[in-house]
């Protein structure tokens, strides 16, 4: 008999509360993004918590608006990796005014296939001394808990 994970149970019920105790804000067009068409369109952003412009951790469920490959429906694996590399996008933790954040890495962990059209992230990103920093990820669908991501960040004053 197969084990129910301890992720699913204790993780799932936290974003379902919240979810229903209020509804998501939509994401509003960063300003670090100007351009008429930029990653940021490719999906539709509701927050949880923190915003784009805001400094700190976010929470957001997304969904995909427009198809990597013309034609073809995208699969919510491929939509959960254009998502997860958005996490340190969503949780910085310095201006992005005065700094810049370049992503070297990005890892994702599944522990199981994701599902649906609506995914979600919690993020945290924490920055070191020396001009690095790491952003980690909660990954979810709407049963729970999907997976983890990390990311490996360069920062550097503008």
């Amino acid at each position: 008999m197969r084990r129910p994970s301890p992720y699913r149970t204790a993780w799932a019920p936290r974003i379902r509360r919240r979810r229903r105790r209020r509804i998501c804000r939509p994401g509003v067009r960063p300003t670090f993004w100007p351009d008429d068409t930029a990653y940021h369109d490719a999906l539709e952003w509701r927050f949880l918590s923190g915003e784009f412009e805001e400094i700190g951790p976010a929470v957001c469920w997304t969904r995909m608006k427009v198809a990597l490959v013309t034609g073809e429906a995208i699969t919510p694996l491929e939509h959960l990796m254009v998502m997860g590399d958005a996490a340190s996008g969503v949780s910085s933790t310095l201006d992005r005014a005065t700094w810049t954040f370049v992503n070297v890495d990005f890892d994702v962990v599944l522990e199981r296939p994701p599902e649906g059209k609506w995914l979600a992230m919690d993020a945290v990103t924490r920055p070191g001394e020396l001009g690095a920093a790491t952003c980690s990820g909660v990954l979810s669908d709407t049963r729970g808990r999907v997976g983890g991501s990390t990311q490996a960040l360069l920062i550097a004053p503008r």
